[in-house]
Order: C-alpha cells, then sequence, then structure tokens
C-alpha cells in the first residue's frame, strides 16, 4: 500500500496534491510543456542522469526497479 511517508502523493478530495501543482505552475511560467506529467518528469531526470555517466545500479535504486534491464 503506498503511503504518504513513503513518498507516494495523496490526493484530497479529488485534487493533485499541492507539491504537484506549485511544481506545475513553475513548470508553465518557465515555458515547458503544458502536459507535463510527474512520469515524465521522473523519466526525464533519469535519462539525463543516464546521459551524464551515473551508474545504472544507481538509476535502478532510484527508480525503483529491481533489474537493471527494466531501467
Amino acid at each position: 500500500m503506498l503511503r504518504p511517508e513513503d513518498g507516494a502523493a495523496v490526493v484530497s478530495a479529488g485534487r493533485p496534491p499541492s507539491r504537484w501543482v506549485k511544481i506545475r505552475d513553475l513548470a508553465r511560467k518557465k515555458g515547458l510543456p503544458r502536459r507535463m506529467t510527474m512520469h515524465g518528469m521522473r523519466h526525464s531526470l533519469l535519462t539525463l542522469l543516464a546521459t551524464e555517466g551515473v551508474d545504472l545500479a544507481a538509476l535502478r535504486t532510484m527508480a525503483g526497479h529491481t533489474s537493471v534491464t527494466t531501467t
């Protein structure tokens, strides 16, 4: 089960978490794509780190994958 203390987003009354709203608003001010999602941001970060030479095992851990081949 996902819990807030594990970093899971909690939706309140059908609204996105306030931290996501803040990130989305900042992204829009910077001219980033309107359809930006948390999944897209996560993927972009991991891709950037991989191109910068971060160890795949470390990326696997960050992504929460059980296998490097998944990462």
